[in-house]
């Protein structure tokens, strides 16, 4: 579920994700006092806080959305521009086909969705129309100040090698373009689509899988099942 926090003067974007649980870790270098100072009063109440933060909490997500997972944003200017994949079926991620992505638009003053954007099975683009199966996993960067570009991949379990896509949204006209392009992997090997089998240097990583290849974050690749997976310095989206 992907919510926003109204509060006086500003509003903060909380992305809740559901997977590993993220840890702070205090930095070595950080003074005793510190580190020995009390983070919250003695008489805190974490449930009355909890409620407060509940409280002013928006729903970006669809109403008709009944399981979400896989969310990334970035902000730009006024607006917070948030993508996730969704399913109405069930909770989880476990809809095969029937899980799509979106791109929300979030103005961050009103606190209103303004445009909601959807990417699914069969989805028809200029000179191609995806094949059955789901849109998993998408990922959202700024690549210039004109232009957001997204990521997703399109699988279909065993079906299928799984491919990742990417398509570019104008900030200006606030829409997407007509095509999107099959993203490839440069490797010491040469160039492959981005797909679960990949030739990494000399060796020739086959996986017995058809999992996705997508993104892991706007900053690194994740590969399925992850006891076969080469070394990630040796990949380079392009």
């Amino acid at each position: 579920m992907i919510a926003i926090i109204k509060s006086a003067g500003a509003s903060t974007l909380i992305v809740f994700l559901f997977a590993q649980t993220l840890t702070l870790y205090a930095d070595g270098n950080v003074s005793n006092d510190v580190k020995n100072s009390r983070l919250v009063p003695s008489n805190w109440d974490a449930a009355l806080a909890g409620d407060q933060v509940l409280n002013k909490l928006i729903r970006v997500s669809a109403p008709q959305m009944r399981g979400a997972h896989d969310a990334e944003f970035v902000c730009v200017g006024e607006r917070a521009y948030i993508v996730e994949h969704d399913n109405d079926v069930q909770p989880g991620h476990g809809a095969g086909r029937r899980m799509y992505c979106v791109l929300s638009v979030v103005n961050l003053k009103t606190l209103k969705v303004e445009k909601p954007f959807r990417w699914q099975s069969r989805s028809r683009f200029l000179r191609m129309t995806l094949p059955a199966g789901a849109c998993f996993v998408p990922r959202i960067i700024n690549l210039d100040e004109q232009v957001l570009r997204c990521y997703f991949v399109s699988e279909d379990g065993g079906n299928r090698q799984a491919q990742t896509w990417d398509c570019d949204f104008n900030l200006r006209t606030k829409t997407f373009e007509s095509s999107i392009h099959n993203v490839k992997i440069k490797t010491g090997a040469g160039i492959f689509e981005m797909q679960p089998h990949v030739d990494i240097g000399q060796k020739t990583w086959r996986s017995t899988k058809c999992y996705s290849l997508p993104c892991c974050s706007s900053l690194r690749t994740n590969l399925y099942p992850i006891n076969e997976v080469p070394p990630l310095a040796s990949l380079t989206i392009i």
